[in-house]
């Protein structure tokens, strides 16, 4: 095996409609699957969550927010609801500095996403 770096790759990451990563990383597929693992994740913990879980938790909801593919859009009514009070309910567990800090979460973001930490529209 060889490592080292080449000069003509190419960063493909969700850029290309015909990759699997595209098709794939879509709400449906991802939503319940990744609060049902954070959520075991921080029911690891009977108090405080360690800072480096809930940054785990920020960063995920982060990226899928600057791809547009953080919401359960597959789902309505009240099921919507019951789906963003999921995160909401794991956003309590979540320092507010550790949102408010986030390199890569957008300021609009941040709201929607303090929001949801506090049950309460803040946009």
């Amino acid at each position: 095996m060889k490592l080292g770096f080449c000069a003509e790759a190419e960063y493909r990451w969700m850029r290309h409609d015909e990759g699997v990563t595209a098709a794939s990383a879509q709400p449906k597929n991802l939503y319940d699957n990744n609060l049902a693992l954070f959520e075991e994740l921080f029911g690891r913990y009977d108090g405080a969550v360690l800072p480096y879980v809930q940054e785990l938790l920020v960063n995920d909801i982060a990226w899928k927010m600057n791809s547009r593919i953080a919401l359960s859009t597959h789902v309505g009514g009240a099921a919507y609801d019951e789906a963003l009070a999921r995160m909401g309910r794991l956003l309590e567990r979540v320092d507010t500095r550790l949102i408010m800090t986030h390199p890569t979460l957008k300021r609009d973001f941040r709201l929607f996403v303090l929001g949801l930490k506090k049950a309460v529209p803040l946009v």
